[in-house]
């Protein structure tokens, strides 16, 4: 790794940070359906603008003690969670795929299925304002991206697309539109033939955590589950270690 690798690698770190920022509002507004740009950053509860130096990435949380400056109402811990996992992927993520365009755009993939994923936590909406935009931004970065892999990103899209097509429209309420929806682009990141791993991996995820949930009595049968977050996680362990599991299991047959 030379010293402009590292420099970069150390840079994306408080990039990322300030980005988590960004993404809280994403995650604050886009369910209300409201701007990103105005009003100013307030508090929801008191409609204080916060101050600038409140406005700190992770500092400030820790400073305020997760609460209102104004008015002491709580800021939700999801704040705090987003801007450190913001701020820690990047450099993960560079770090081991190396400083590249690839590496980027696994970064950039990353955090939207970063902010998609805490969106459906929260609210049960995969909203299409973020996924279309993605999903079209997508196309040409897959074509242009050394390798040009176009066809291994297309075949990846059919093959995401399929598998959460047909469960969707064998039983009513088995994977949600808005999953089906967002398939086009997680195949699209994944490529073909990492595409099945990215959708079996959040299968076998869902699996274990909704058995678990089931188990505790922390859900019930008709609880539903949001799957944004597996497929999220999927997705990633396909882009970053896809290959490798592919070639891997094909060596075994």
């Amino acid at each position: 790794m030379t010293t402009s690798d590292l420099m970069v690698i150390v840079f994306s770190l408080f990039f990322g940070a300030v980005i988590g920022s960004f993404l809280n509002v994403v995650i604050d507004r886009v369910p209300q359906e409201q701007s990103l740009v105005t009003p100013p950053s307030h508090c929801p509860s008191c409609n204080t603008r916060i101050r600038r130096r409140d406005l700190i990435p992770i500092f400030s949380y820790l400073h305020l003690r997760g609460r209102c400056q104004s008015c002491g109402s709580r800021i939700p811990i999801r704040v705090l969670i987003v801007e450190i996992a913001s701020a820690v992927t990047p450099p993960m993520i560079l770090a081991t795929q190396g400083v590249t365009p690839v590496a980027f755009f696994t970064v950039a993939c990353a955090l939207v299925l970063l902010v998609l994923s805490v969106i459906d936590l929260e609210h049960g909406i995969v909203p299409p304002i973020i996924v279309l935009p993605i999903t079209v931004a997508a196309v040409p970065a897959v074509m242009l991206l050394p390798p040009a892999e176009w066809k291994s990103a297309l075949l990846g899209a059919a093959v995401t697309t399929g598998l959460l097509l047909l469960p969707a429209l064998l039983r009513a309420g088995a994977i949600g539109w808005g999953d089906v929806k967002l398939a086009p682009f997680l195949g699209l990141a994944s490529g073909y033939p990492q595409a099945f791993l990215a959708i079996l991996s959040a299968f076998i995820m869902g699996g274990i955590i909704a058995t678990t949930l089931l188990a505790l009595h922390i859900v019930g049968r008709k609880t539903p589950i949001p799957f944004v977050p597996f497929l999220a996680a999927g997705t990633l362990v396909a882009m970053l270690w896809g290959k490798p599991i592919v070639h891997w299991y094909s060596g075994i047959f």
